[in-house]
């Protein structure tokens, strides 16, 4: 009865992909807005993972992001629950829906995580010459914690990895809430970082995902292209969070030179070595 329910139910998620791809030009906003309800609310289970034969409506989230006119038209709201939801699967954390301050700093899971939250205070506040001499020493700890970590990240499933590659599609519309518009007044702004918005929540689970995902992995290509998107953003805008972020990013990219990602890697390296 169980078996005969889910294939059911597969039959029926198959067949709403079906109808997103024959009819995905013609959907106007109303449509698109009840579909993505539908979609991401019914991928999530109660538990918090992703329902099992997940892929015909990550695929059907997929086709619709990549049309450019939907994405365009996707609200703020949603725009973060979709970003919150790809991320979670990607660290292997709790997918929940519609969380809320998705943005909020990521809890330290450990002694090492404690410690990276510590040096992330002490490069808030010094002077860039301060920050230059200590760069050699703390660029050889992020090395080492790099080596020594033994500890495997998530397991990326099919399923996964294609909610990983919305990532770089959700950076690329011109409205994404990287940067916090300029025209805020100061006081709405974090005091610490003044310009970063989502930029520097993503960077921080980008450097999560990697000091977790080492070897490359098929999703390495989405989080590589999303990380660029966001560097390109915060190098111009965002001068302060480049200096701090850039030692740690560069450790996490080097491990990847010699694979097939070599070309992303470049991309990635020319925007952070200037910092």
């Amino acid at each position: 009865c169980k078996a005969a329910a889910e294939t059911r139910l597969s039959n029926a998620m198959n067949l709403v992909r079906w109808l997103v791809e024959r009819s995905l030009t013609h959907l106007n906003k109303k449509v698109i807005n009840a579909l993505f309800s539908h979609l991401t609310q019914t991928i999530i289970t109660s538990d918090g993972t992703l329902i099992r034969n997940a892929m015909d409506y990550i695929k059907a989230l997929k086709m619709i992001m990549s049309y450019p006119p939907h994405l365009e038209h996707l609200g703020q709201g949603s725009w973060e629950c979709l970003m919150s939801i790809c991320w979670d699967a990607a660290l292997g954390q709790r997918v929940e829906y519609g969380k809320e301050e998705w943005t909020g700093d990521l809890e330290p899971e450990s002694s090492t995580e404690a410690s990276e939250s510590e040096e992330e205070q002490e490069f808030a506040t010094p002077s860039v010459g301060t920050q230059k001499r200590k760069y050699a020493s703390t660029m050889m700890s992020t090395l080492d914690r790099t080596r020594r970590s033994e500890r495997a990240g998530p397991r990326l499933t099919t399923e996964t990895t294609e909610l990983i590659s919305i990532i770089p599609i959700l950076l690329s519309t011109p409205n994404a809430p990287i940067l916090l518009p300029p025209h805020l007044p100061e006081e709405d702004r974090e005091s610490d970082q003044p310009f970063a918005r989502a930029g520097i929540r993503i960077l921080r689970r980008t450097i999560k995902f990697l000091r977790a995902q080492p070897a490359e992995t098929a999703a390495h290509r989405s989080i590589l292209s999303a990380l660029t998107i966001v560097l390109a953003e915060l190098e111009v805008n965002a001068v302060q969070v480049m200096i701090e972020f850039a030692h740690k990013i560069l450790a996490l990219l080097l491990p990847l030179w010699h694979t097939k990602l070599k070309d992303q890697v470049i991309l990635a390296l020319r925007i952070i070595l200037p910092f």
